[in-house]
């Protein structure tokens, strides 16, 4: 996120309207959250209940 709003604050000289230059952390999060999706891997145990003193 500080990556996008260290951009955006680079590109306040070019002209382009500081509404869209607002939107460039957001929009940079949302692209790295898109490239994460399908690459994780749930935990092992997921869904199955905990019983102190089993293993």
């Amino acid at each position: 996120f500080g990556l996008g709003n260290g951009l955006a604050v680079r590109m306040q000289d070019t002209g382009i309207s500081p509404y869209l230059l607002g939107t460039i952390p957001y929009i940079l999060t949302l692209i790295a959250l898109v490239g994460l999706v399908g690459r994780t891997t749930p935990p092992a145990a997921d869904g199955i209940p905990y019983e102190p003193g089993t293993e």
